[in-house]
């Protein structure tokens, strides 16, 4: 459909990095806009788009819209997503408060009271009339969020599959990650937007839930809970991480105890001094402790167990490596190691 091919849309090459083609391409959206004949739409009815939310510790519930038709000024009255407020504040990609918005422009606006999900279009409340049923409508769960949450009354949850809660940062990642599972192996118990606290480790505790958070940074508090309650907590920040040891994880539940897995780390290099093997490692969930006992499992099957001899780091000995950091280990029995192998922490 490209103009070099016989169609209508234009192409421009330009790059980021040096500012290369940024001329041409505003010149070409002025064009095709006029083409088209788009007009400016501030002057009709208020109808925007949320395209991402999240709740801040600062700010509380925030949303990021972008403005579709009409204009949107502080403490107007909007509907959206069966719950109707006044606009406390706009911010625009700067952080600077704005006093209205209109048609093309995008921002953060604030004083909901409840999360909106993605695709949630915003009404001004003076300028249309809304029943209830009429707000019902309005707003539709996205597909991910559909199918993982909305069960048929005739399907049961089944004992094989492994159960989680998943919390994440914003709604947007929330989703990105829940397309991404493997629903075949996986019932989610609860999924949302927010910080991981104690209620969600006891959630997991009574229903045997493995929790997840994706962007999120638990508190010593509540890993210390986890820790006690026996429950698996795990957090990433890169969505391909979680899908790599996802069904890694899956399988090491299965063949052993949800409550016994601690951590799990990759084998990044092997050394050989003085007849021993230190295998260097990077946590990638949890701990790996001096003192656990291990498993050692390359691709599908697992090759072998050991319990940690000694952890360092650098040249320094340490008694456990948190997610992310580096360690060098020495295990307790001579096993063949690979780089690639993972390591799984299970007491």
């Amino acid at each position: 459909m490209l103009e070099e091919y016989g169609g209508e849309i234009p192409v421009v090459p330009l790059s980021a990095k040096t500012g290369k083609g940024i001329d041409k391409l505003l010149e070409m959206i002025l064009l095709v806009s006029e083409l088209h004949e788009i007009k400016d739409t501030s002057n009709q009815e208020l109808r925007a788009v949320v395209i991402e939310s999240s709740i801040s510790k600062n700010k509380g519930i925030i949303a990021t819209i972008i403005i579709r038709s009409g204009k949107l000024s502080l403490k107007d009255e909007i509907v959206c997503s069966n719950q109707d407020f006044r606009v406390r504040a706009i911010l625009d990609w700067t952080g600077k408060q704005q006093f209205t918005i209109k048609s093309g422009d995008g921002a953060e606006i604030l004083g909901w009271k409840k999360l909106p999900t993605v695709g949630s279009l915003l009404y001004n409340k003076k300028q249309i009339e809304i029943s209830p049923k009429t707000v019902s409508e309005l707003v539709e769960m996205s597909p991910a969020l559909k199918s993982f949450i909305t069960l048929p009354p005739t399907q049961t949850i089944e004992e094989e599959k492994i159960k989680i809660i998943l919390k994440a940062d914003t709604v947007g990642t929330l989703e990105a990650v829940l397309n991404s599972l493997p629903k075949k192996n996986i019932i989610v118990i609860k999924s949302e937007v927010g910080e991981i606290n104690e209620s969600d480790i006891l959630l997991g505790k009574t229903t045997k839930a493995l929790i997840i958070g994706f962007n999120l940074k638990p508190s010593d508090s509540v890993v210390k809970l986890a820790e006690s309650e026996k429950t698996l907590l795990k957090t990433y920040n890169i969505i391909y991480e979680l899908l790599d040891e996802i069904e890694e994880v899956i399988r090491a539940i299965k063949e052993g105890n949800l409550v016994n897995v601690l951590g799990t780390a990759k084998i990044q290099a092997i050394f050989k001094i003085k007849d021993q093997t230190i295998a260097g490692i990077k946590v990638t969930s949890g701990r790996i402790a001096r003192g656990d006992d291990i498993k050692v499992v390359r691709g599908e099957k697992e090759i072998g167990r050991a319990k940690i001899k000694s952890l360092k780091y650098q040249k320094e000995d340490r008694t456990k490596a948190e997610q992310g950091t580096e360690a060098g280990i020495i295990l307790s029995q001579n096993i063949d190691l690979l780089t690639g192998d993972s390591i799984i922490s299970i007491g």
